[in-house]
C-alpha cells in the first residue's frame, strides 16, 4: 500500500476503537446508574415497601369519603386524621378525583385529599393533618426523605412540616422528640412536588411506654384562623437522601395494611332470632380493637360485641319479635 493509505487505515482503526470504548463506557455507566437506582428503591429493610406511609395515595376511605366538621383527632381517609383547636371554623375533608390523563401528578393516581376551611374561626393555635406510623424505632437515627404533591386554591403558607418521635403512654415514657423538615412552606395554585431530607435522632437511652402505642408521627401544619383549600397527593416517607418515584402498592395490599388498624364488618338476622358468631377479622389488628356500632337498624334489638383478641370478636344479637336487625360494627386499633 502507499504510505498515505496505511496512515489512513491506522486513523480509521483508532477512530473505531475510540467509538467502541466510548459506547462501552456509556453502557457501563448507564448500567451502574440503573443498579444504583434499583438499590435505592429495593434494598434495605423496606424492600418492596419503602414507603412507610400507609394510604399515601388516598385510595382507601373505609369511614366515608367526605367529612363535614370532623372532630379534632378524628380519622378521615384511612390512617390519616385531623387535629385542631380554636372555635367557629368550618372545615370539610373529602376525597377528590383526578381527571383522567392529567400529567401534573405522575403515575395516573385516582384520588387526592382536599382540606377546605370555608369559615376561618378564631382562637386557633394549631390545625394539622397527621399520620402515626407504628413503632418509634422506624427510621430512628437514619436519614429520611419526605415527598408529596400539593396545591391550594390560592397561595398559602404551611406553618411547618415535621415528624415527631413518640415513645407512647403508660408507665414513664420519654418525652416526644420533634424534627422539623420545613419551618415554613409556600404552596402555590399548581400541583408541585415538595421534598425534604433530614436525619432523625437516635433513640438510644429513651424509654418506651407500657401501652404499646409508640409511633413516628408525620405532621403537616395547616393555616389557622383563615379560609383556604389545600389539596394533597402521593405522600411518601422513606429511608435515604433521595425522593424516589411514588410507590404504588396493589390496592388489596394497601387495604390490608389499613385494616390492621381499622375495619368494618356487618350482619343481618331475621326477626325473633338470636345470632351468635365468632368473627375473624380480615386482618390481624395491631392490638385488641375497640368495637363500635357505626350503622344499621337495631330498633327493638340488643347487641353485644366483644373483642376477644387482635384476631377475633364475638357478636351476639337478639332481634325483636317482628323486626329484622342489621348493623355494621367497626373494629379500631388505631395508634
Amino acid at each position: 500500500f502507499p504510505s498515505h493509505d496505511i496512515f489512513t487505515l491506522i486513523a480509521i482503526s483508532f477512530r473505531i476503537v475510540a467509538l467502541w470504548t466510548s459506547s462501552r463506557h456509556e453502557t457501563m455507566t448507564r448500567t451502574a446508574s440503573l443498579a444504583d437506582l434499583a438499590g435505592a428503591i429495593d434494598a434495605g429493610p423496606l424492600a418492596g415497601f419503602r414507603n412507610a406511609i400507609i394510604n399515601g395515595n388516598f385510595d382507601i376511605w373505609q369511614r366515608g369519603t367526605s367529612f363535614s366538621n370532623p372532630a379534632s383527632s378524628a380519622y378521615i381517609a384511612d390512617r390519616w386524621y385531623v387535629a385542631y383547636d380554636g372555635t367557629g371554623a368550618t372545615r370539610t375533608v373529602s376525597r377528590q378525583t383526578f381527571t383522567l390523563g392529567q400529567s401534573d401528578v405522575p403515575g395516573e393516581p385516582t384520588y387526592f385529599l382536599r382540606h377546605a376551611q370555608s369559615v376561618a374561626g378564631s382562637g386557633g393555635t394549631y390545625n394539622t393533618l397527621e399520620q402515626r406510623i407504628e413503632g418509634v424505632r422506624t427510621f430512628a437515627g437514619q436519614q429520611i426523605t419526605l415527598s408529596f404533591y400539593a396545591k391550594a386554591s390560592s397561595s398559602i403558607t404551611l406553618p411547618g412540616v415535621y415528624v415527631r418521635q413518640v415513645f407512647g403512654t403508660g408507665g414513664s415514657p420519654s418525652t416526644f422528640v420533634d424534627t422539623i423538615l420545613q419551618a415554613s412552606q409556600s404552596i402555590t395554585t399548581s400541583w408541585t412536588k415538595y421534598t425534604y431530607t433530614v436525619t432523625l435522632p437516635s433513640i438510644t437511652g429513651k424509654t418506651l411506654g407500657s401501652d404499646n402505642n409508640d409511633n413516628l408521627n408525620l405532621i403537616l401544619l395547616l393555616p389557622v384562623n383563615t379560609t383556604f383549600t389545600f389539596d394533597l397527593a402521593q405522600v411518601q416517607l422513606e429511608a435515604g437522601p433521595v425522593a424516589t418515584p411514588f410507590e404504588r402498592r396493589f390496592i388489596g395490599t394497601e387495604l390490608a395494611l389499613c385494616q390492621r388498624y381499622y375495619e368494618v364488618f356487618g350482619y343481618t338476622i331475621k326477626a325473633g332470632t338470636v345470632y351468635y358468631i365468632l368473627y375473624s377479622y380480615k386482618a390481624t389488628k395491631r392490638v385488641k380493637p375497640t368495637l363500635a356500632l357505626v350503622a344499621g337498624t337495631l330498633s327493638g334489638a340488643t347487641l353485644d360485641a366483644t373483642a376477644y383478641s387482635p384476631e377475633q370478636a364475638m357478636r351476639q344479637v337478639t332481634a325483636a319479635t317482628t323486626l329484622d336487625a342489621d348493623a355494621q360494627i367497626s373494629a379500631s386499633a388505631e395508634l
